[in-house]
This record gives structure tokens, sequence and C-alpha cells, in this order.
């Protein structure tokens, strides 16, 4: 946040900084659906793997 004239904080916020905010969350929330989906595939792959095991 800038600093105003006095000390005080302001709430303008420049349009880059809003649009790399935008972006950078939305890669987190990305990082984090390919994570789930990898964990998810390698239960899954242990399950199968487990499955066969006996045969």
């Amino acid at each position: 946040m800038a600093s105003g004239v006095y000390g005080r904080s302001t709430a303008f916020i420049y349009k880059g900084e809003t649009t790399m905010e935008f972006f950078n969350s939305a890669i987190e929330v990305l990082q984090t659906l390919v994570v789930a989906l990898g964990a998810g595939l390698g239960v899954w792959g242990a399950i199968n793997l487990l499955e066969g095991y006996g045969n």
C-alpha cells in the first residue's frame, strides 16, 4: 500500500499490482489443483498395484 502525504495509508492500488496479484493467486490455485491431482493419481496407482499383487 502506498503511504499518504501525512503518513496515512491510502487505498490507491496501481492497476498493474492488482493484475499481478490476480495472476499470483491464480497460479497458487493451479499449483494446489495439480498437487491434489498428482496425489490422487498416486493413491490410485498404489491401490492398483496392491490389487494386482495376489494374482
